[in-house]
């Protein structure tokens, strides 16, 4: 096994970093609750897994023992360190690999679903629409959907074959959260306000540069077909009209404004009262109009006692 083989098969494994934003549903403030959650668990799961590493592997095991691993022979005779020094019995480790392989199996039952039923609510994909849930209620299709999803990829037969495409759609994933965070920090965007302090939008660059790397580094034709289906699935999603305003009933998220009609007794110089349309907006998503918005804005902001006196060129 080389280093990138052992990375894409290993990385599936600490993949919980988005577990608090998926079930941000269930959070009383998320907020306040994600950040300092999810730093918790990535150092202390770090400094576990160091430990299990420097005692077992380092601190145990003679280093001519792990060199001359029997590669030949596994797995039909399989050799697990951890198990030969398990103490008093193997049966233990055994154990533990079920109870952890079952508890990373019910969180991603339970995080999974929700994200599925999220965009089924939202309308972003049509054809997800159906996975959402009705009313208040648990998220039953995509639950079932899910748990059919894993079961036929365990009836492969070969997991380590399969675990080298999920760290590629998770290194995707968290590829475009990072570049999402670096653009909208870095232009400011009116809509990104992260309440943590110590936000830095080069920071989220780099994670995106680092992702990026391990995706080409572990596999450069599938990291290139990631990518082109991630950017079609967002060229599809630009494409769908008032996908970013909509929610599954149809209903506009956002407040369209119509002048009210004037009463009879009203004078001209009464202000124009304004009232809620409910007509639906209709148009593709574009994350482009932050930026537009801010321009306006800075542009508007920018304008001075004299800038409207001016007048109009109009050649005959």
């Amino acid at each position: 096994w080389s280093f990138k083989a052992c990375l894409a098969l290993f990385f599936p494994a600490v993949t919980d970093v988005l577990a608090g934003s998926s079930l941000s549903g269930d959070l009383e403030d998320p907020q306040s609750s994600i950040p300092p959650g999810t730093i918790a668990a990535v150092v202390v799961t770090t400094i576990v897994f160091s430990i299990q590493v420097i005692l077992v592997a380092g601190g145990s095991v003679r280093r001519d023992a792990l060199i001359e691993f029997p590669l030949k022979d596994f797995p039909r005779v399989p050799r697990f360190v951890v198990k030969d020094l398990a103490w008093p019995h193997e049966l233990i480790v055994v154990v533990g690999v079920f109870l952890s392989t079952l508890g990373a199996a019910l969180q991603s039952l339970t995080g999974a679903p929700r994200v599925l039923a999220a965009l089924g609510k939202d309308d972003l994909v049509p054809i997800l629409r159906h996975f959402a849930p009705s009313g208040d209620g648990a998220p039953r299709k995509a639950i079932l959907f899910c748990a059919s999803l894993s079961m036929g990829l365990v009836m492969v037969g070969d997991l380590n074959a399969v675990a080298p495409f999920i760290t590629l759609w998770y290194l995707t994933c968290y590829a475009i959260i990072n570049m999402a965070c670096a653009y909208l920090g870095y232009e400011k965007h009116p809509s990104f306000r992260p309440t943590y302090r110590l936000f830095k939008w080069q920071v989220s660059l780099l994670g995106a540069c680092v992702c990026f790397f391990v995706m080409f580094y572990t596999h450069e034709l599938n990291a290139l077909g990631a990518l082109a289906v991630a950017g079609l699935l967002y060229k599809y999603i630009e494409t769908q009209p008032g996908a970013s305003t909509t929610t599954a009933h149809g209903e506009s998220e956002l407040p369209i404004f119509e002048r009210e009609p004037e009463s009879p007794g009203a004078s001209d110089s009464e202000t124009e009262t304004m009232c809620v349309s409910p007509a639906h907006r209709q148009g593709p998503s574009d994350w482009r109009s932050g930026s537009r918005f801010k321009t306006a804005r800075n542009a508007m902001l920018a304008l001075e006692e004299g800038d409207l006196q001016f007048k109009y060129w109009r050649p005959f």
